[in-house]
């Protein structure tokens, strides 16, 4: 059974092609999966051993134990591949290696608003006989000119926010809920915002709704004298505070410059693309599939 029939995934059409989304996050493969966790223990070596081909044996060396099994899966940062806090044996594939060496990891914070309605996705909470018909609200929404609302430090701040209420894309798993991305200074700036802050205290919430306040107030049908209208509660991430995620969130390949890009380094990124997701199997051992992050 394939990982995505285990979790379940929500296609959504996007320009490029085919989006997954995961539904359920990792319990329904830990339920199919898993016997038995081993927390706060860190994996420092990956060993295929076995004379066999067709009975190999996959080594998990950890700081202080040894666990042994038929088959590994592997998802860790690319800053622990890239500063090899993660030993192989055999080591990687040399075109693995390249595209590890050729990625970028770049910074990404996300930030959860929940409300006790989608008042953004149905009629106005306050009807007047000149509101026009309400309509769907589209499936993401880019902020990238709020000069009018937002102190002028902010301006150049760059604010991406997808609904995760849509029934048509999440099914029965939507949620009132707007997911917010914040990226590089912003994301450390909402950081400082809430450094130290406890998430379930009253500062926390203060904090967050005074700053996404003039961008979630911008949605169709909200009224500010609506209960409706009004966050039930924030939650935000700190990758840049975790280490073993390499302080960082999300991989990408750069381009030096759309010319550049053009004339033929956009092949050469194509193929770290493929490199770098489609996993790879050692010595003829079990497979171990080498996923880093997200790749946008």
């Amino acid at each position: 059974m394939s990982v995505s029939e285990v979790v379940g995934t929500q296609a959504w059409d996007d320009a490029s092609g085919e989006n997954l989304y995961v539904m359920e996050n990792h319990a329904p493969i830990i339920q199919h999966a898993v016997t038995k966790f081993h927390l706060s223990t860190k994996v420092t070596r990956i060993e295929t051993i076995g004379d066999d081909p067709k009975d190999p044996k996959v080594l998990v060396r950890t700081e202080n134990s040894t666990f042994e099994f038929d088959e590994v899966v592997v998802a860790v940062s690319l800053w622990c591949l890239q500063h090899s806090q993660l030993d192989f044996s055999p080591p990687l594939p040399d075109r693995i290696q390249t595209a590890i060496s050729n990625a970028s990891y770049s910074s990404l914070e996300k930030v959860y608003i929940t409300f006790s309605t989608a008042f953004w996705d149905g009629p106005n909470p306050n009807p007047t006989s000149s509101d026009e018909p309400s309509t769907a609200f589209p499936a993401f929404a880019h902020f990238h000119n709020s000069e009018p609302y937002v102190p002028e430090y902010r301006r150049h701040w760059s604010i991406e926010m997808l609904p995760l209420f849509s029934p048509r894309v999440f099914g029965p798993h939507a949620k009132l809920t707007l997911l917010i991305y914040t990226h590089d200074l912003l994301a450390e700036h909402v950081r400082f915002l809430i450094r130290g802050l406890d998430p379930d205290s009253e500062a926390y919430y203060n904090a967050l709704n005074t700053f996404f306040k003039p961008y979630y107030s911008r949605l169709p049908h909200y009224v500010g004298s609506s209960p409706g209208c009004v966050p039930s509660g924030f939650l935000a991430t700190d990758w840049h505070g975790d280490d073993l995620a390499g302080n960082r969130w999300y991989t990408n390949f750069q381009a030096s410059s759309r010319e550049s890009f053009e004339e033929g380094e956009g092949e050469w990124i194509r193929l770290d693309v493929e490199r770098f997701t489609e996993g790879t199997e050692l010595m003829g051992a079990a497979e171990v599939q080498l996923q880093s992050d997200l790749i946008r």
